[in-house]
């Protein structure tokens, strides 16, 4: 039996697979409950100490979708070294239905204007805090020469609205919303950026790659294992927008390193991103 995650779902998998006399229960594990920013509460403490580790022990096999998750301690603590492993998430099928023209055309963005772009659920946690003070710091420099492409929704987005209200109001900040049609957004984008507090191994930052677009991350959880700093984009060490500002400033003057960097994207996230039992 393979059951996915460690949330609530997890657990019940696992316990009624015990309980229906399973020989073998497999587990994947995606992220943690205890990764967010909101550590409080008897719900967390409940996940954290009796959930997930039991959802883990009763486990006979444990995959995780990355290095960095499987060497995690609560994945020692709880699994035996000869049963955990990691199989690296990997984009599907990315099949772009309008071209990058028609989608730039759509929100009026000049064929000279370099394009960021973020895909996800738009959280405190992805770092969106961090995203906007760039933005407005970047606008001393290089007003009139970017734009944001936000796709995705999320309980975050009143509170970032609210902070860049103008550059909403002047279309520099473009809030797509949820989307089917990922592809068609990073077929329109030059640079993918994720500012995130903590991941494991993002499936948006592999559709980032798979398009090849140069990226600029957190040096956080799995991402490293795919973006190679210097060579197929940036690793940001702290959460300081000015770290962000400097890569995204190198990024956005110099079409031919976002060139080499995004071709490199494509073809280190190809090596990177095949299956490892």
């Amino acid at each position: 039996v393979h059951v996915q995650g460690l949330q609530s779902e997890g657990f019940y998998g696992v316990l009624a697979a015990k309980l229906a006399g399973c020989r073998c229960i497999v587990t994947t594990v995606h992220g943690f409950a205890f990764d967010g920013q909101k550590k409080h509460g008897l719900k967390w403490f409940l996940y954290r100490y009796f959930v997930e580790p039991l959802t883990l022990r009763l486990s006979d096999r444990v995959y995780c979708v990355c290095r960095y998750a499987s060497e995690r301690a609560i994945i020692k603590r709880n699994v035996h070294r000869g049963n955990c492993g990691f199989i690296h998430n990997a984009a599907g099928d990315l099949t772009v239905t309008r071209g990058r023209e028609q989608v730039r055309q759509q929100w009026n963005i000049s064929p000279d204007e370099v394009v960021f772009v973020i895909v996800g659920r738009i959280s405190a946690d992805k770092g969106f805090d961090i995203l906007g003070r760039a933005v407005k710091l970047l606008n001393g420099s290089c007003a009139n020469m970017f734009r944001l492409m936000v796709v995705g929704g999320g309980e975050y987005r009143q509170s970032f609205e609210e902070y860049m209200q103008e550059e909403i109001k002047s279309g520099q900040v473009i809030l797509v919303g949820p989307t089917d049609h990922v592809a068609d957004y990073l077929s329109a984008s030059d640079i993918f950026i994720l500012p995130s507090y903590h991941e494991n191994l993002p499936i948006a930052l592999l559709e980032a790659g798979k398009m090849g677009l140069p990226c600029i991350v957190s040096n956080v959880g799995g991402m490293p294992e795919v973006v190679r700093d210097g060579i197929t984009g940036f690793l940001i060490d702290d959460s300081s927008a000015e770290s962000y500002v400097h890569k995204m400033k190198t990024l956005l003057t110099d079409a031919l390193l976002r060139q080499k960097m995004g071709q490199a994207m494509l073809e280190i996230g190809r090596a990177s991103c095949r299956e490892r039992v």
